[in-house]
């Protein structure tokens, strides 16, 4: 996936649809709320969104991490002076496993999210050629059925 394949959003819209049952219900019961950079989120160029067990949408954009609990966002960036904040602002990549851990891909590698430290633990991923200390793009994480994540980048898959 190339910067170019990426669908922005812009803004975000989220669908309600209680008790919906058909294509006719949609037109009579759909509600939408916009959700945009003056509503909290940090961007309107959006990259990806997922949902986890607790019901937090986490929306990454060109300028952080956002969790929309339905009242407000949280937002995460990158802090040089902290050791364990998210790796870029540049975030592509959102997935919650199974094992209920939120994974992080962004513009400067893979981390891990800490719900009860609220720290992103970085992950090390072996780029061959690439200088030290350089993290690939990580564009997609997808968990397989027997549960092992595969991380794509700009340049490798990895297992």
């Amino acid at each position: 996936m190339t910067l170019g394949s990426v669908v922005r959003l812009a803004p975000l819209v989220l669908v309600a649809i209680p008790g919906w049952t058909g294509a006719e219900d949609l037109r009579h019961h759909a509600s939408f709320e916009r959700i945009d950079s003056n509503a909290g989120l940090s961007h309107n160029s959006l990259y990806t969104i997922a949902e986890d067990h607790q019901g937090f949408l986490w929306i990454g954009t060109v300028d952080g991490l956002n969790r929309y609990d339905g009242y407000e966002v949280v937002v995460y960036r990158h802090d040089l002076e902290e050791r364990f904040s998210i790796r870029s602002n540049v975030v592509y990549a959102v997935l919650e496993d199974r094992a209920k851990k939120l994974w992080v891909g962004t513009e400067d590698g893979l981390s891990r999210f800490d719900r009860a430290t609220e720290r992103f633990l970085p992950y090390r991923l072996t780029n061959p050629g690439a200088p030290d200390g350089v993290e690939p793009t990580v564009t997609t994480i997808f968990e397989a059925r027997n549960g092992e994540l595969w991380i794509l980048t700009t340049e490798n898959v990895f297992v």
